[in-house]
Order: C-alpha cells, then sequence, then structure tokens
C-alpha cells in the first residue's frame, strides 16, 4: 500500500513540475517566445491598466508606441521579432505597426497590419488594423495618425478611402 503512494505521488510531482521545466530547460525557441508572449502581456495590461473599452485600450497602446519608439535617421530596418524594438525603443513603420497589433492581442483586439502601395508595386507605408467595436479601424504609430469620423470614432479604412475631407 505504501509502495502505491509513493508511485502515485511521484507521478502526480512529474505531472507539476515536468511542464514549467520544460519551458526553462526545453528549446530556445520556445523559451524566448513564452518569455517575449509574457512581457507583450505585462506591457498591455500596465499601458491599458485603467481603460475601460477597446477604444481606450487601442489608444493608451498606440500612444505608448508612437511616444517610446521611434526611427533614427540614416538607420536601417532591423526585423527580428516585436521585443527587439520594445527593448532598443528604434522601429520603422512596419515594424511598429506589428508591434502594435501584438500588444494588442494581449489586450483581447485582434488586428493586423497593411502594406499601403502607392504608385508603384512597392509598399511605402505600414499602418495598423485593430477590430475596435465591431470594425477594423487604422492607427498609425510610426506616423502618429488616428483618423477620426465625424461621431468621434476611429476611422475604417473605408472611412478613408470615402471621406473628401480626412
Amino acid at each position: 500500500m505504501k509502495k502505491r503512494y509513493i508511485v502515485i505521488a511521484t507521478f502526480f510531482l512529474l505531472l507539476v513540475f515536468i511542464p514549467p521545466l520544460s519551458l526553462l530547460l526545453g528549446p530556445t525557441t520556445l523559451r524566448e517566445y513564452a518569455n517575449r508572449e509574457l512581457v507583450y502581456k505585462v506591457i498591455a495590461d500596465k499601458v491599458t491598466k485603467n481603460a475601460t473599452n477597446e477604444k481606450e485600450k487601442a489608444l493608451k497602446l498606440f500612444n505608448y508606441l508612437h511616444y517610446h519608439i521611434y526611427t533614427p535617421m540614416r538607420s536601417r530596418a532591423s526585423d527580428v521579432n516585436q521585443l527587439h524594438h520594445l527593448v532598443r525603443n528604434v522601429a520603422w513603420c512596419d515594424s511598429q505597426a506589428g508591434t502594435l497589433v501584438a500588444l494588442a492581442r494581449k489586450a483581447n483586439i485582434r488586428g493586423g497590419w497593411v502594406g499601403l502601395y502607392g504608385y508603384d508595386e512597392t509598399s511605402h507605408h505600414s499602418t495598423s488594423v485593430l477590430h475596435i467595436d465591431g470594425k477594423y479601424r487604422m492607427l498609425d504609430p510610426f506616423m502618429g495618425y488616428v483618423f477620426s469620423t465625424k461621431d468621434g470614432n476611429i476611422s475604417t479604412l473605408e472611412d478613408i478611402q470615402t471621406s473628401r475631407t480626412m
């Protein structure tokens, strides 16, 4: 009977301790991914602490990035991951858009980034779109632009395309 309890206790301890140890001692990429996701969650939680809705959360994250990440002149784009940009406080437009999306996801806001194409086949700028109040709305942390509709909502891409006054 005593042997049975020892086996059950050992099995239970293995179930409890192996998953956390595998994150610490497991493959480097798994550890790095877990650490990045944890940092994104901590930053998103701190920045959006007193926000009461999706719009407030998105604007707080937008302002955080716009005022904390910059692009020095004559620097090269370095696209490692969003944590790299947050630590260095340096990123180009596509990296800032991706970082805003990564932080927004941790605040339970879906999103993505959009490459804006001009006169040729090359994207000349990238911006974020976040799903706020049932619609994908555009925020540009690199330029500091948040276009608003007449009723005070953040503009959708369609609003921006069809408006003559924005």
